[in-house]
């Protein structure tokens, strides 16, 4: 027989072998998933990549030509501010052009008149309720694709109805646009965006390592028999290339539609964009299609793996081992087992001992919470164990057989049922202590959102770059009847803080006024009086009122603030209004925002970018949950065939749809709700020290995913089980 017949005949050997072996259909299903799965992680890491790269190629497009060579005629003005929009920043480009032919960016067709602005699409939706289409002037159009990062991108390009002069402040030359990249001015999203590094690396925890979990569960799958059946071709003369051979032949169908399903998603992404849910981002099927033989490589890349990853495993477990050995007998050391609940004390109160800001305090919280996943197993595994005899006898007491049945399987076999509740559980722990960490604010955030909770929106910094009087005078005839304009200047030695203000202003804020001087504030006056001294530092006693109203001169050595405050505590600002009125009456950068909003933006810059470990960290949950619910539905099928005899003599079926439960339901489901309650009560020192919060999205997602494939898990093994009963028949072998 030639080579080539020969593996011809050894791939239909294991084509063969496949379809009757032990627990073949949870195999096949099992290895089409990894192999889906596989892909998925593959494409997630090019598709990452090429975003990465379309953006900063976008950036470097539309970046300003800021150094002028000798000679070169600069052709407009240029200056950057920020705005918000939702609570979510935004870059504002004024540009005064300087000649008629003057370059236009990226994505602009023609230049808006004075007084105009050009704006995304996405900025011009999600900023209508807050009137974004009168803010900076009449809006003269939208913002093309070849001049945003992203396709939701928030931008806006201002023409100054009164042209920049070269002097002005923050006021650049600019001779153009473009620059080579990875050197151009970061613009837009780029100034806020994670390294792609960091980004990359979750994807590969979240997503390529529980890939590879479920690849190595899936291999695996019915290892008994497969064990067998290398120990005779072994004896039979067969090399490792042509076992390698057998192994191929065996799992090649069920990897081939797990890529064909694989191809199916990538064909799908570059139909149409995906608006990816949780984070709200769009993924642009326009630019992943210029990058098509890129997607078809990491396609490729990841079928590979799976063939990869099938055969080195399959080896890996046949040079192990030439005999079946029974799994999950091993009962978990005793002592290993009482140090998990210790370990889980040290994590929660252990940082008690030391001061929040010591590295006494993370470092406890670390040992502990690597020591609770070092001794988990064999904690989990001692309370199977005697779970296993209590439902054991429980199903005595009350003469059902399923739990009886279950339990002593349970009792004599904890190991299975510990693996599947351990998995689970470490994933879900680690996967919360990433995201707590990732989302710590730090104790500034966190006052500035105590601060503007007591005072809600009654009170709205105003931040500007002009010191223009007339300007600031423009703008305060221009506030709403119903506002009150203070000048708040802050003193370092000792900290103290005056209030400038007029006397109407002052009296609406309950402070007495006198012009012969300051005034201590006393305990009458508006309590955001208080609020507005606690932000900026000053002491209550040292806090000072003065009449010389808000436009008054501020000393060269002292911080100043301008506010706009409501008439009454329990009025509402609108910042839209006061924003309008800032852009139209003040040059330069404009910031209006709540009081301590400049740093709820920043975290909510942070809540966002945290969405992504919320988004790949359910999915990394669901396909772990998978792979070990695989390992245990695997057992179960083994074990019920023992039962088949039974359920086919007597037509009771209940006791193997009990079982089930009992066996693939229930350790999926204790798993899920102890990960999640242990993996809370572990990140409360993180969340403690550094003010952040477990999410709750997080973990209603995760756990509902989890469930759903307990779920389904339950149905394979009662299908599986009541399909060995049916064929089942009497003299058959095991």
């Amino acid at each position: 027989m030639t080579d080539r017949r020969l593996a011809v005949q050894l791939l239909r050997v294991g084509y063969r072998a496949g379809l009757n072996a032990e627990s073949g259909r949870v195999r096949f299903t099992a290895l089409l998933l990894a192999a889906f799965a596989s892909i998925i992680a593959c494409l997630t890491l090019t598709v990452g990549h090429l975003t990465y790269d379309q953006r900063e190629t976008r950036n470097a497009a539309r970046a300003p030509h800021f150094r002028l060579a000798p000679g070169e005629q600069a052709t407009a003005l240029w200056h950057s501010g920020f705005d918000s929009v939702g609570g979510r920043q935004f870059m504002v480009v004024e540009i005064s052009p300087l000649v008629d032919n003057a370059p236009l960016p990226p994505g602009v067709t023609a230049w808006p008149a004075p007084g105009q602005a050009v704006l995304s699409p996405a900025l011009l939706r999600a900023g209508r309720a807050e009137g974004i289409t009168d803010r900076y002037g009449t809006v003269a159009g939208t913002i093309g694709r070849a001049g945003l990062e992203t396709v939701d991108e928030k931008l806006v390009y201002v023409r100054p109805a009164v042209p920049f002069g070269p002097d002005d402040e923050g006021v650049l030359p600019i001779a153009g646009y473009g620059a080579p990249v990875g050197i151009a001015t970061p613009t837009g999203d780029m100034l806020t965006t994670k390294p792609e590094w960091q980004f990359q690396s979750l994807i590969v925890g979240l997503l390529l390592l529980p890939a590879l979990v479920l690849m190595f569960t899936a291999v695996r799958t019915g290892s008994r028999g497969r064990d067998r059946r290398t120990a005779l071709t072994s004896v039979l003369g067969a090399g490792p290339r042509d076992r390698a051979l057998i192994n191929l032949g065996e799992a090649a169908v069920p990897v081939a539609l797990g890529s064909l399903a694989g191809l199916a998603a990538l064909t799908a992404l570059l139909s149409a964009d995906l608006r990816l849910p949780v984070v709200d981002y769009a993924v642009s099927a326009a630019d992943l299609r210029a990058h098509t033989a890129a997607l078809l490589l990491a396609w490729a890349a990841g079928a590979a793996l799976s063939l990869a990853g099938l055969l080195a495993l399959d080896r890996a477990e046949t040079v192990r081992s030439r005999r079946p050995r029974p799994m999950g007998q091993r009962r978990s050391p005793l002592r290993t087992a009482v140090a998990c609940p210790v370990m889980i004390f040290v994590a929660v109160r252990g940082p008690d001992f030391f001061s929040l800001e010591s590295a006494g305090h993370t470092l406890v919280n670390y040992i502990g919470v690597l020591g609770t996943l070092a001794t988990l197993p064999a904690a989990i595994g001692m309370v199977t164990a005697a779970a296993g005899e209590g439902l054991a006898r429980a199903g005595r007491v009350l003469r059902r057989p399923a739990p009886v049945v279950s339990g002593r399987w349970m009792a004599a076999h904890p190991g299975v049922v510990a693996r599947v509740v351990t998995g689970l559980v470490a994933g879900i722990i680690l996967m919360i202590q990433l995201q707590v960490w990732f989302s710590t604010l730090s104790a500034t955030v966190q006052n500035a959102k105590a601060v503007n909770q007591s005072v809600g929106r009654s009170v709205l910094e105003v931040q500007f770059s002009a010191s223009d009087r007339t300007a600031l005078e423009h703008f305060a005839d221009a506030l709403p009847e119903n506002t009150l304009l203070v000048r708040v200047v802050v003193g370092s030695q000792p900290p103290q803080m005056q209030l400038n203000a007029d006397c109407p202003t002052l009296e609406a804020l309950k402070v007495r006024c006198n012009d012969s001087g300051p005034i201590t504030v006393g305990g009458g006056s508006d309590p955001r009086v208080a609020a507005i001294a606690a932000w900026m530092g000053a002491l209550p006693q040292n806090t000072t009122a003065s009449s010389l109203g808000p436009l008054a001169p501020v000393p060269g050595d002292h911080m100043s603030q301008l506010l706009v405050l409501a008439q009454t505590p329990d009025e509402a600002l609108s910042a839209a209004e006061i924003k309008t009125v800032a852009y139209r009456t003040l040059p330069g950068s404009i910031s209006v925002e709540p009081l301590g909003g400049g740093w709820l933006v920043g975290a909510n810059l942070t809540a966002d970018q945290g969405r992504w470990i919320v988004l790949l960290g359910i999915a990394g949950v669901a396909v772990l949950a998978l792979s070990f619910g695989v390992s245990g539905l695997t057992e179960f099928v083994r074990w019920s065939r023992t039962m088949a005899p039974i359920g086919s003599l007597t037509g009771n079926h209940r006791v193997l749809v009990g079982s089930a439960a009992w066996s693939v339901l229930l350790p999926v489901l204790i798993a899920n709700g102890l990960g999640i309650l242990v993996g809370a009560w572990l990140a409360t020192p993180v969340t403690a020290q550094h003010h952040s919060s477990v999410s709750g999205t997080l973990l209603t997602a995760s756990g509902l995913a989890v469930a759903i494939l307990g779920i389904l898990l339950w149905c394979w093994a009662v299908t599986t089980a009541l399909r060995q009963t049916a064929r089942w028949l009497p003299g058959a072998a095991d």
